[in-house]
């Protein structure tokens, strides 16, 4: 990232501009989150849902901060230097980070050795059928989210309310979704994973449930927003650490590089879908999606808990 930064501000032509967008979407793939909560997991194992929270709670404040300051750099001394600031960033703070303050991992016990028909084939099979339906959950509930998120101004004029006021609404989602995320936190225990991920999708239901027939009414555009705001929040932690609740946290990291890559997909696709939807539909079609999503999401779940029990 430091280096694609730097060449990116030292760019005078097209060659360099892209070579420094090249060098800084590798070192964002590298980064990615899946990459932070594997690091705590390796280190708390089963325990790590309370600090993968809080991480997430600071990394939905960050934009607030962020935004701004860059802003007002980029105002004062231009974009270049804007763009240094994030190489000073990078290089300055997050590499000592890395370096100095992360702890070492605990070392892995060593594994057993087993003979090929220690491993029977059901248990393979009940592997493979959860991780599918790990990462089915994750993936609907990616489309669902990541699909509204990103239209959500749209979606609340296109049911009435006025355009200040969806604006206003939909920037008040954010501060939902961290403080859903403080107070799962807070619950430690009493909000496991699936329970979690169980009532994030049903707060959506409600919520999608509120604007496609209560609008557009004042009250049901507000909770619409607030159960949005608050199901979406809780449900992307309950979504990162479920994996926790059926795998070891020595598999934790393969199973969610594995889930990444159909959530991801999802996360590319969901806003062009819904988008589609919400101008060929209208905001009834958008919502029964999504819906419809999460209905799927929550049989998933409710599949997961039955081959757990089972």
């Amino acid at each position: 990232m430091g280096a694609g930064l730097t060449i990116i501000a030292a760019a005078q032509g097209l060659f360099l501009y892209g070579l420094g967008w090249l060098a800084v979407g590798l070192g964002a793939a590298l980064g990615l989150s899946a990459s932070a909560h594997t690091a705590v997991v390796e280190r708390e194992g089963l325990r790590a849902k309370a600090s993968i929270s809080l991480m997430m709670i600071v990394t939905g404040l960050s934009a607030a901060v962020f935004w701004p300051l860059l802003s007002l750099v980029n105002a004062s001394f231009g974009w270049r230097a804007a763009v240094l600031m994030g190489t000073a960033l990078q290089i300055g703070l997050c590499v000592p980070l890395y370096l100095l303050a992360l702890p070492d991992a605990p070392p892995q016990p060593p594994q057993e050795t087993q003979s090929p028909t220690s491993a029977p084939a059901e248990t393979a099979k009940a592997g493979r059928a959860t991780f599918l339906l790990l990462a089915a959950v994750s993936t609907l509930f990616t489309l669902v989210t990541f699909g509204l998120s990103p239209i959500l101004i749209a979606l609340l004029t296109a049911s009435g309310a006025a355009p200040a006021l969806a604006l206003s609404l939909a920037s008040f989602r954010s501060a939902l979704g961290v403080t859903a995320r403080l107070g799962d936190l807070l619950l430690g225990k009493l909000s496991t994973p699936p329970r979690a991920m169980a009532g994030a999708c049903l707060l959506l239901l409600v919520a999608f449930a509120a604007l496609a027939f209560g609008a557009p009414s004042l009250t049901a555009l507000i909770l619409f927003i607030g159960l949005y705001g608050f199901g979406s929040g809780v449900g992307t932690v309950a979504r990162t650490v479920l994996p926790l609740s059926h795998f070891s946290a020595a598999d934790f990291g393969l199973m969610s590089s594995r889930i990444a890559l159909p959530q991801n997909i999802a996360t590319a696709f969901a806003p062009v879908a819904m988008t589609a939807l919400l101008d060929r539909g209208g905001p009834m079609a958008a919502l029964s999606a999504a819906a419809l999503l999460t209905l799927a999401a929550l049989a998933c779940l409710w599949g997961l808990q039955r081959g757990r029990r089972s």
